[in-house]
């Protein structure tokens, strides 16, 4: 160890959240935040630590006790490290990065960050030679690779060491001068974290991220300069997962299996180091994430491990396992030193302190001689000495006996310790295993959905391709009807002529005569346009219900063939309503009956200002959009969707990507479908909804602002499939509030999933008042518990409603068996189901 280090051991923390709702409020823990010490009840097991936090701890507290000291060391020239490790949904994100970057629940980067600039900027009003540099970059780790969340791109880096060093190859350094630049790249590269909802936290991190502030400052001291350089980690860890709490399938349970296995390899090095010898090999390397904290970990930095637990007695297994992990983490010691080097001014001066140097080198050789002396005349007094230490050193031999009594008595809890440590190992492979079972039924459920998925788009091809067809029929129906029109024209214009000389009463009885004609003709025309735009309505109306049973297709797998079935015996028995204009003349030499019968074209959607419109078409070059072309332009197109990435529908191509990195034009839809999207209001300004009559908002976390603005143009359809709306204040908006909103629409399908929540938002559901636009509710994920006699008052007052229940299957036969014994409701024609109620297993 060099002699200007030390050792340091990791100072080890614990938060406890509050008891999360709709979980076993019964808490398993005893907290002792005096003495520090945390007790698990059911085991009778406590954990000592350096300090312990109760629910009732302030942002400012945790930050004052941990983070503050640290910052401090930092801004000394020496390296520190925070990490925050527990269980998904603990409150890891919120201690490290809070809810708000301003106020009382800033969390301790903010406050870290504020801090630094502070005391930075209040010496260099000091010290006007005081100079200082601050770098930061920011890195994640998904799915046991590292990525750059300060490029847009989101590129891969490549984690190297030198020596002691670490190197990040490939990872961006932005210099900051403020807290708010500072900042401003550290929310940036939040947002281009990997997050998803599970059962546990809507916003799970699927990530590991390390937020890293780089600190360089020089300091003149006459004729030397002082150079320190100090970096400070703030690593938040994604959460351990619960198979059995999370309830994940596909990718989420494929990222869940990396972020454990990451957080495995990384509990093996901390005790490798807690129990290794000096200059035993540690694997670092088995995984990027220990590969990048090889500093913090036993290396040159000073740490603070924050562990966040639940207090839930339905936890108590994962509690258990985290404070281990932090019983562990106390046992590592790190060799902490101040990064510094010292350099001269010029070379005239390290000149004369060279001299200087000689000058005290000969008078050191001087009193090294008198020194030797003395140490002649200490070794006889040590001589002496030695007699007497005799005696003290049968004392010590005995002592030593003692201590190795006790050592042998320390072994034997080290070899428990292990036994424990294995026994958690087995388990958490059971777990791995049962995981990749889970993953390998869920991407064969996911094959079957996507074969469905390719049928029903050739349904809605097929659709479309009628569309065409009936589109063609009415051009011809024009041109016939204008040419019926002209032969009328030429008659009465004949007929006038021929009856010049005729009486006036019988000239005017012949013009009554064709004016009764010609009004039964645009009689017959009106009906026809009527009929015709029926039609259009119905046509749309089936396309539209095609559509949302692929996004319902989990809900109705069980029942989707007999509805394909019915769909298929429902168009076959359609027949095409024609239109029979009728024109009859007195005049004609064979007095037949001219019959045509067409169908009226779709009324066309309301167009911008053509200066700036162009339609798909125009933009079009090579099967790709030519965003040069669409530069200033307003684009008008029939659906615009996002699921992973937007896209636009082209009749004659398909879907088309396009991408609003292209800041020159805006976006007309008349269709607008969006799925899982995180920042809608940083495009929303792109999107024109004056057009806009189908809006679909899927499985997404929504401001109530954009929600306004995108429902605000009176849309005929609206859909909302687990759609969470937020208002200013990050509040929940209640469903009584986003119906009142849009009270105008037509056609409303709302579908929860939040399993946790359905009984009371059936309760919710009975208390509102009738909404006679509601068409079709969905409440997926229905436990045992639901009052179903309860909720038949909400079917009672809404007649119109379609309603589907998803149950388990022990659930689905007791809602059958209650279903029984309750009231009949009535019936509907003409839709996919013959009844507004359906009860559904999954």
């Amino acid at each position: 160890m060099d002699a200007s280090s030390k050792k340091v051991p990791i100072k080890t923390v614990a938060r406890v959240r509050p008891c999360s709702d709709g979980t076993n409020l019964q808490s398993s823990l005893i907290i002792d935040s005096k003495n520090s010490i945390i007790t698990v009840k059911s085991r009778n097991k406590e954990f000592p630590l350096d300090n312990v936090f109760d629910e009732n701890a302030t942002q400012e507290k945790i930050y004052d006790t941990i983070a503050q000291p640290i910052v401090d060391e930092v801004l000394g020239g020496k390296n520190g490290t925070i990490f925050a490790y527990g269980q998904t949904g603990s409150g890891k994100t919120y201690t490290m990065n809070g809810n708000k970057v301003n106020g009382k629940n800033r969390g301790i980067i903010v406050r870290s960050v504020e801090s630094i600039f502070e005391y930075l900027n209040a010496r260099l009003k000091k010290d006007l030679q005081f100079k200082f540099s601050i770098k930061c970059s920011y890195i994640e780790v998904y799915k046991k690779r590292a990525f750059d969340l300060l490029q847009t791109d989101g590129a891969a880096v490549e984690i190297q060491s030198s020596g002691e060093k670490i190197i990040i190859e490939g990872a961006a350094e932005f210099v900051v001068t403020s807290v708010d630049g500072c900042l401003r790249h550290f929310q940036n590269g939040w947002n281009n974290r990997k997050t998803a909802s599970t059962s546990m936290n809507r916003e799970s991190s699927r990530s590991h991220a390390i937020f890293m502030l780089t600190l360089v400052t020089e300091e003149i001291n006459g004729t030397f300069v002082n150079l320190r350089t100090s970096r400070l980690n703030f690593v938040d860890l994604a959460g351990s997962e619960n198979q059995k709490h999370t309830k994940n399938t596909g990718e989420r349970l494929k990222e869940a299996g990396c972020i454990n296995q990451d957080l495995f390899f990384l509990l093996n090095i901390i005790r490798d180091l807690g129990y290794a010898k000096n200059g035993a090999f540690i694997p670092y390397r088995n995984c990027s994430l220990t590969h990048l904290l090889r500093d913090s970990l036993g290396g040159n930095s000073i740490a603070a491990v924050i562990v966040t637990i639940h207090s839930n007695l339905e936890f108590v297994n994962d509690t258990i396992s985290t404070l281990m992990f932090a019983e562990n983490c106390k046992k590592v010691k790190n060799e902490v030193k101040v990064n510094e080097a010292v350099s001269t001014k010029d070379v005239e001066a390290w000149k004369a302190e060279i001299q200087r140097v000689q000058k005290d080198k000969s008078s050191l050789m001087e009193e090294n001689q008198k020194l030797l002396k003395e140490n002649q005349q200490l070794k006889e007094q040590m001589e002496k000495r030695q007699k007497e230490d005799a005696n003290i050193i049968l004392i010590l031999q005995n002592e030593k006996k003692m201590l190795e009594a006790e050592s042998v008595k320390n072994a034997q809890e080290v070899n428990e310790e292990k036994q424990k440590l294995q026994t958690q190992i087995s388990l958490l492979e059971n777990n791995v295993a049962e995981q990749k079972q889970q993953i390998t039924a869920s991407e064969k459920r996911q094959k079957k959905a996507s074969e469905l998925e390719s049928s029903l788009m050739e349904k809605i091809q097929q659709l479309y391709d009628e569309k065409e067809q009936m589109e063609k029929r009415q051009k011809e129906y024009e041109a016939l009807l204008e040419k019926t029109v002209a032969e009328q024209n030429e008659q009465i214009n004949a007929l006038e002529k021929s009856q010049k000389e005729a009486s006036e009463s019988q000239l005017a009885q012949m013009i009554n005569e064709y004016d009764l004609k010609i009004k039964k003709v645009m009689d017959d025309l009106k009906k026809s346009n009527e009929r015709c735009e029926e039609m259009k309505h119905e046509k749309d109306n089936a396309l539209q219900k095609i559509e949302d049973e692929l996004c319902k297709y989990k809900l109705l797998v069980a029942l989707l063939e007999k509805t394909v079935a019915e769909q298929k015996e429902q168009k076959a028995n359609e027949k095409v309503v024609v239109v029979e204009a009728e024109v009859q003349t007195d005049q004609t030499e064979n007095g037949s009956d001219d019959k045509t019968i067409h169908e009226l074209p779709e009324e066309n959607p309301k167009l911008l200002d053509s200066t700036r419109s162009c339609n798909l078409a125009d933009v079009i070059v090579n099967g790709e959009i030519d965003y040069e072309l669409l530069n200033g332009k307003v684009l008008l197109v029939k659906r615009l969707d996002f699921v992973t990435k937007w896209s636009v529908w082209n009749p004659g191509q398909g879907w088309i990507d396009i991408s609003f990195e292209h800041s020159g034009f805006q976006i007309a839809p008349h269709e607008l479908t969006l799925t899982n999207h995180q920042n809608l209001s940083s495009v929303l300004n792109r999107i024109i909804n004056s057009d806009l009559k189908y809006l679909e908002l899927s499985r997404m976390t929504i401001p109530f602002s954009d929600y306004k603005k995108l429902t605000g143009n009176k849309i005929s359809s609206l859909r909302l499939n687990d759609v969470i709306v937020n208002d200013e204040n990050g509040i929940k908006v209640g469903i009584d509030k986003l119906w009142k909103e849009v009270k105008n629409v037509k056609d409303l399908t709302h579908e929860f999933n939040d399993r946790e929540a359905m009984s009371e938002i059936a309760q919710k559901l009975v208390e509102l008042a009738p909404f006679p636009n509601l068409k079709y509710l969905y409440l997926m994920n229905v436990q045992d518990g639901f009052d179903l006699q309860a909720f038949y008052q909400f079917l009672i007052k809404n007649t119109t409603v379609y309603c589907a229940l998803s149950c388990s299957t022990k659930s689905f036969k007791q809602m059958k068996e209650i279903q029984k014994e309750l009231p009949k409701l009535p019936t509907r024609r003409g839709s996919y189901f013959t009844g507004i109620f359906h009860i559904a297993e999954y």
